[in-house]
């Protein structure tokens, strides 16, 4: 666990919540509580795991750490609104938040259950956002705009 201490007379054990997240050290600060209880839960990080890292100084779980070195490279983490746009922007970190959003707000309800319950992102929506972001990289290299081409960006 890199940056973390714990003194002597603190009990990891005790700890709860947001206080296990931030004793993982300087690379949570950035994340306010709500962005760390978020984070825990999309990356499936039980409290019971991050108690075992403090005591025994073990590292990370692995896709915890992805998920904070993820967002913490992205200046959209203050824009998050929801835990399913923060899923869908882990993996399409530089998907625009408002497209984010938008694909988000066009699930069905069966896709929100699964993204709610599973924390993993339709194949539908997946598409979705490739598609977004394959029509923002081509729009983002033309020399300026072309009439009628991906009118809905």
């Amino acid at each position: 666990m890199k940056g973390a201490w714990i003194s002597e007379t603190e009990n990891p054990r005790g700890w709860e919540g947001t206080t296990l997240m931030r004793r993982i050290g300087h690379r949570v600060d950035t994340f306010t509580d709500t962005q760390l209880e978020q984070i825990r839960q999309i990356s499936s990080t039980d409290e019971t795991v991050l108690r075992r890292v403090h005591v025994d100084r073990a590292p990370s779980p692995a896709l915890l750490t992805d998920t904070l070195q993820r967002l913490g490279a992205s200046a959209k983490v203050a824009e998050v609104v929801s835990p399913d746009v923060t899923l869908l922007l882990i993996d399409f970190p530089d998907l625009p938040t408002p497209v984010a959003e938008k694909i988000i707000q066009g699930a069905t309800l069966q896709e929100q259950q699964q993204m709610t319950q599973q924390r993993r992102l339709p194949l539908r929506l997946k598409t979705r956002a490739t598609g977004a972001s394959v029509r923002d990289a081509i729009g983002s290299g033309c020399p300026g705009p072309v009439p009628g081409c991906f009118d809905q960006h």
